[in-house]
């Protein structure tokens, strides 16, 4: 669902980093995938990404520690939780109005309208 969301995005204007445990039963999917705006890798300087002004959203299981970096560095969040917690979190966050989170009736191209709203120049904050 993420890649057929991300692949519907404007490769001219959109650049995506995806980080993935090798290991993940879907690495190779995403891998093969990859158009050329995406870098696929299995580990990122997450902090070092947060923090690029270029940096408009950051897509997230929603762990505490991703949470609390993407606040503290201002970027919006596109929730895929995991865990119970975690989709807890990610609808406070959505209620805060600094996320949106997946949910399964939720089809690719609604996705990719959410996060091109997202994106948006005119939805960040000046």
């Amino acid at each position: 669902v993420v890649m057929d969301s991300l692949e519907r995005l404007d490769p001219t204007k959109t650049g995506v980093i995806v980080a993935l445990k090798k290991s993940a039963p879907f690495y190779e999917m995403v891998k093969a995938r990859a158009r050329e705006n995406f870098h696929v890798a299995a580990w990122v300087p997450q902090k070092l990404i947060l923090r690029q002004e270029k940096t408009k959203l950051f897509f997230t299981h929603c762990g505490a520690s991703s949470v609390q970096e993407s606040l503290y560095f201002g970027v919006a969040m596109y929730g895929f939780p995991q865990m119970f917690e975690q989709t807890h979190t990610c609808f406070k966050l959505d209620r805060m109005g600094v996320a949106k989170c997946y949910q399964k009736r939720k089809t690719p191209a609604m996705i990719a309208v959410e996060v091109a709203e997202m994106i948006a120049p005119d939805s960040q904050e000046s």
